[in-house]
């Protein structure tokens, strides 16, 4: 084999080894989780379904994955937004993940626990570290990096399925003080700083869980 013909060979192998894996095409029936979330995306004319990823049994990574459709019905995926590092403050679970369009940049919004046990609620359930974290990315497939090594709810409140609301330009998050540890739950909303990096204010509570018709 002459000189050009081998280098032409080699660079065909190599092409083909590092040629990506086609991604798996699921219908929506075949795709199972908890507390989905769509973003139905302008800018990419894309779907993106947002799911907890890890906390099936035998997982050995927690975080956050996308799944994409055109169509909405049948997905490509899962590939992970983010990857909860080794040094976070919340290694127990993740929930309820969102993404939201804000100002040109995407924004993850997800719950996650601790390990820690601060002690047990009146009703029996072990209380601890459960907080809701803005995340952000330059696109709505990640990967997503916090602010901060914490939550943006309070660090000594047991929160939970944060959302974001704009009123008037002005972002909010809305989000549940745990009932486990107040036992009559409330939703409280607290004011974001423009690029959602933290929160301006103490939480004001909107109404109690026995206050709901």
């Amino acid at each position: 084999m002459n000189a050009r013909r081998y280098w032409l060979s080699t660079l065909a192998l190599a092409l083909f080894c590092t040629t990506p894996a086609p991604a798996k095409t699921w219908e929506l029936s075949e795709i199972r989780i908890r507390d989905p979330y769509v973003l139905a995306d302008d800018a990419t004319k894309t779907y993106y379904l947002y799911a907890q990823m890890g906390n099936r049994a035998g997982a050995q990574q927690r975080g956050v994955e996308v799944y994409t459709s055109k169509d909405l019905k049948s997905w490509e995926g899962p590939g992970p937004v983010f990857v909860v590092p080794e040094d976070f403050w919340a290694k127990e679970s993740v929930w309820a993940p969102e993404v939201h369009a804000f100002r040109g940049r995407y924004y993850l919004f997800v719950t996650f626990t601790g390990r820690q046990v601060w002690g047990k609620a009146p009703q029996g359930p072990e209380m601890g570290p459960r907080g809701t974290q803005v995340l952000v990315s330059d696109w709505p497939a990640g990967p997503f990096k916090p602010f901060r090594n914490g939550p943006h709810t309070p660090d000594d409140w047991m929160s939970l399925d944060g959302t974001l609301w704009v009123e008037d330009g002005t972002p909010w998050m809305v989000f549940c003080h745990e009932w486990i540890q107040i036992e009559d739950g409330t939703m409280e909303l607290v004011r974001l700083k423009p690029d959602l990096s933290g929160v301006i204010g103490e939480p004001k509570t909107l109404f109690r869980a026995t206050e709901a018709p």
